[in-house]
């Protein structure tokens, strides 16, 4: 699947209320994870047992409902500690990956949409 095709199924996800997140597997296939967030209009937080449910993960995604896809200090803390996967952010009209290189996360197509 491309990364526009991607882009444009993560849109769906958004919503301005609530962070949502999940993961790609391999082949395609998008899967939503629970956000356990004490305060997930503004935050999200995954189990890290939910990874562990999954097989054949190439990248994280999570919205950002009030705010542009730019990373937060917190999305730059997740994105590293997986530096395999390609890092989804989607925002009200955007959509933005990121990806890990040389222990530096960078922007990997901006407005994938």
């Amino acid at each position: 699947m491309s990364r526009k095709s991607t882009a444009s199924k993560l849109r769906k996800f958004w919503v301005n209320t609530v962070e949502r997140c999940g993961l790609l597997l391999d082949g395609g296939k998008i899967v939503e994870l629970k956000n356990t967030s004490d305060t997930p209009g503004h935050n999200f937080l995954v189990d890290g047992k939910d990874f562990e449910r999954h097989e054949g993960i190439v990248a994280t995604w999570h919205t950002h409902p009030r705010t542009s896809a730019n990373l937060s200090v917190m999305d730059w803390a997740m994105f590293k500690q997986f530096p395999d996967w390609t890092h989804y952010i989607v925002a009200e009209g955007e959509v933005r990956s990121y990806i890990v290189r040389d222990g530096k996360v960078l922007i990997h197509e901006e407005n994938c949409v």
